[in-house]
């Protein structure tokens, strides 16, 4: 599904670099290490919001490096990003919002005003469709930028550092929610920075360290 091969981003210093490994299909993986190691940075290269300054980076079988603008497009539409800093549209509902990426793809209201809906109401946001985002408290903003991420059933959800902006609860709701995407179907990958929250989750951990990945199995091998 992704496969990284000896990465790097940036100049000479940069903090990925030499930087290789692979997401099997249907997966879920935490991805750790300390602030500033890159792990923004790694999310970005596999929602194709950057590119790599060396290397392979392959989504869903294919160099991104040689994709066509046409099909760098379409590969994005198949990947849903909760990314910071969260950016919504101001002057529109919660509930547009979470319409735009059905609508931009050409989708009629007709076929996809019952899948916002749903999400809406699965994510707890259903009474607050009408509002503004900038009326939403923190925690409700993260919801919203995870319904928009998912409301065109992405195959690849990436979702970044949610232990840091929400507080406990909510970072286990959020890590709940994710585990949802993910048993029905998606390849995940959730960046944190508490160590204890990612074992928490049961799932395997890649770890940044010095440029490097390394990944960790879900019982510590």
């Amino acid at each position: 599904m992704v496969r990284f091969d000896q990465v790097r981003r940036g100049a000479e210093d940069a903090v990925l670099r030499s930087l290789s490994f692979a997401l099997a299909p249907g997966s879920f993986h935490m991805l750790t290490g300390l602030r500033g190691v890159g792990k923004t940075s790694l999310l970005r290269l596999i929602c194709l919001a950057d590119a790599p300054t060396q290397g392979v980076v392959q989504v869903f079988g294919r160099d991104v490096a040689t994709l066509s603008p046409k099909d760098a497009s379409f590969t994005r539409r198949r990947i849903g990003s909760v990314l910071y800093p969260l950016v919504f549209v101001d002057h529109l509902t919660v509930w547009d919002n979470v319409a735009l990426p059905p609508r931009v793809t050409g989708r009629r209201l007709a076929d996809y005003g019952a899948e916002v809906a749903a999400v809406l109401k699965w994510l707890g946001l259903a009474k607050l469709a009408d509002a503004r985002p900038q009326a939403l408290s923190v925690a409700e903003r993260h919801r919203l930028a995870i319904a928009r991420a998912v409301v065109n059933r992405p195959e690849i959800l990436l979702v970044d550092e949610p232990d840091t902006e929400l507080d406990a609860a909510e970072a286990q709701r959020a890590l709940k929610l994710v585990g949802e995407i993910h048993a029905a179907g998606a390849t995940v990958v959730m960046a944190c920075r508490d160590e204890a929250f990612a074992a928490a989750s049961g799932q395997p951990v890649i770890r940044l360290l010095e440029g490097r990945a390394t990944v960790i199995e879900a019982d510590g091998r």
